[in-house]
């Protein structure tokens, strides 16, 4: 049970980055199309 919470906790702080920079990546893309005129959906 030792190995197993570093474990968890390794995949946690792994995926909570990976959701902040989709977050920022679809902000972006939102914010340039806006500024760009064209809609890109």
């Amino acid at each position: 049970m030792k190995n197993f919470i570093p474990a968890s906790f390794q995949t946690y702080d792994y995926t909570r980055p990976l959701v902040w920079l989709a977050l920022i990546l679809a902000i972006t893309v939102v914010a340039y199309s806006s500024l760009s005129g064209s809609s890109i959906l």
